[in-house]
């Protein structure tokens, strides 16, 4: 059986602090490597906090002394990290999360493809589901607003995700409740494979306050783990990466007809 552990965090966020919210990241990681856990996930732009206020003295490049330095902790803790930030490249910003493996490398980043309302103003839109191979498994990662995108989760599933990770920032209002309990676990039974939530908990300038609440999902669409409503917490879950193949041999993938779908603008 290929069981892998992976800890979800729901950390308190310092908004626009980056300092703070890596020493924050590096006692979870720490936390997370004595308990020999394979995958830490941390929410939507945690190096920042979710507050756009904020972007212009918090955002990193890969090459920055937070991004390394979490890359070192990574290494030293054997520990694949999804590390979300506001990512600067030559002239562009990203809402990205980096994906570095247990060597403190990084094995490669995803692009936010879909950005919610104000993230226009301030972002560049990626345009690609990369889907990472690890030495446990294949995963996926996509972003918050891209959940609502069932394409994009389909994307990576018929690429081989066996593990699809949304870090996220949802507010504590009633639709976007609503949202949160009905995406991730559609996403997971779609695509007949597990999928993982990870939110922030926190009021950031804005008055958006963050409630929690990190999700996993099997590949059945049932949820497997759910995290307390605005309380700090990491939760370590372990689940079978082999059930993925086994239910994917009769699933909705097997029966897809590519054939059917076609789309033309009128």
């Amino acid at each position: 059986m290929n069981i892998i552990s992976i800890a979800l965090v729901q950390p308190i966020t310092y908004f626009g602090n980056v300092l703070q919210n890596v020493g924050h990241c590096e006692t979870f990681i720490d936390r997370a490597g004595k308990e020999n856990v394979d995958l830490i996930v941390f929410p939507e732009l945690y190096l920042s906090g979710y507050d756009l206020n904020f972007l212009k003295q918090s955002k990193c490049s890969l090459q920055s002394e937070a991004v390394q330095y979490i890359t070192e902790i990574a290494k030293k803790n054997k520990i694949y990290v999804i590390l979300p930030v506001a990512l600067q490249e030559g002239s562009q910003l990203y809402n990205a999360a980096i994906l570095i493996t247990r060597n403190g490398d990084v094995e490669g980043i995803y692009r936010k493809v879909h950005l919610w309302s104000e993230e226009k103003k301030y972002f560049q839109a990626g345009n690609r589901y990369p889907v990472f191979q690890t030495d446990f498994g294949k995963i996926g990662i996509l972003i918050c607003y891209d959940a609502g995108f069932p394409e994009a989760s389909r994307m990576l599933a018929l690429h081989g995700a066996e593990l699809i990770v949304f870090p996220a920032a949802f507010a504590d209002t009633p639709i976007f409740r609503q949202r949160w309990n009905m995406y991730f676990g559609n996403r997971a039974l779609e695509n007949t494979c597990f999928v993982a939530a990870v939110n922030s908990i926190g009021l950031n300038s804005n008055g958006e306050r963050f409630f929690g609440n990190n999700l996993m999902y099997g590949p059945d669409g049932l949820r497997i783990a759910a995290g307390t409503d605005f309380e700090e917490q990491m939760e370590i879950v372990k689940i079978n990466l082999d059930t993925v193949k086994e239910e994917r041999e009769n699933s909705y993938l097997t029966d897809l007809r590519m054939d059917t779908y076609e789309y033309r603008s009128e």
